[in-house]
């Protein structure tokens, strides 16, 4: 179901807070533009109407999920909301891809501007769609940010969090004397 071609991908909730009206707007504004596929769950708020070259796709298993971003070009996370941690984020940054996120929420902390990553301002299709373009004009960009994103995303493994959360629960009970 995934097109032949590159395409650009986003997946989450199909709906109106993850930004999608805002990556709809920003899609038509790209030239020469490659497919989108959207996966994800529909919504009351899904659009009915898409612009010409976007796909949805929903019920797909995680396995499935994870080799659409291996297949991909770049991840797109535009939420409008602040989102503590998109997961969706990290998940294409462990596939070597470079994200382009609003910069809000989380993101700021797992993208890096310009190093493993665009963020853009929440909200503004203008913005989304120069760093879409950016992106889409540079295979050479895109090929660092996305070596830089498999390096970064490390931090994010449990093999990483697990003993930072362990000192801390030492350190508050050296500090407690117990």
């Amino acid at each position: 179901l995934l097109p032949e071609e590159p395409y650009l991908l986003f997946v989450g909730d199909l709906r109106g807070q993850k930004g999608l009206h805002v990556l709809l707007a920003a899609y038509e504004q790209l030239r020469n533009r490659p497919p989108l596929v959207l996966i994800g769950r529909p919504c009351p708020d899904t659009p009915e109407r898409l612009p010409q070259g976007v796909r949805i796709l929903t019920r797909w298993p995680h396995p499935s999920v994870m080799r659409a971003w291996h297949r991909s070009l770049f991840g797109l996370a535009p939420s409008i909301w602040p989102e503590p941690c998109a997961t969706v984020v990290l998940e294409a940054m462990a596939c070597g891809k470079p994200v382009i996120a609003s910069d809000m929420g989380g993101n700021p902390d797992m993208v890096a501007h310009e190093q493993t990553g665009l963020l853009v301002p929440a909200n503004n299709a203008a913005a989304l769609a120069g760093a879409m373009q950016r992106l889409l004009d540079d295979p050479a960009l895109r090929e660092r940010m996305g070596t830089a994103a498999l390096q970064k995303v490390k931090a994010f493994q449990a093999g990483a969090v697990i003993p930072r959360i362990e000192g801390i629960y030492r350190a508050l009970i050296r500090a407690r004397g117990t």
